[in-house]
């Protein structure tokens, strides 16, 4: 991993952190960290999902449409929102070091 990315990652981590704080406190910061543990989980399992998550060709429209309909109702809804976010700004492949920064 390089600078730049570890920066990067850092920056998001600590956004999401804030908010989560904001949103319930020490109880919410853990339940979102145990949501990106999970979800760095399956990209690590699954190469399809890994390369869902990576890839510049799928639309970002489209991809943003089967985040929703894959995690609603199966992660909070912060979780949701930001993985929307690294989607539309096109960072949802640095999610692993995100979460490790987080």
């Amino acid at each position: 991993m390089n600078f730049q990315a570890d920066a990067l990652a850092t920056v998001y981590a600590k956004s999401l952190f804030e908010l989560a704080s904001d949103a319930g406190g020490n109880d919410k910061i853990v339940e979102i960290a145990d949501e990106l543990e999970q979800i760095c989980e399956l990209t690590r399992e699954n190469q399809g999902i890994r390369l869902f998550f990576s890839s510049p060709i799928i639309d970002v429209v489209k991809r943003g449409e089967t985040l929703s309909s894959i995690f609603t109702n199966r992660v909070t809804d912060l979780t949701l929102r930001f993985l929307l976010v690294l989607n539309n700004k096109g960072r949802l492949n640095h999610i692993e070091c995100i979460n490790v920064a987080y």
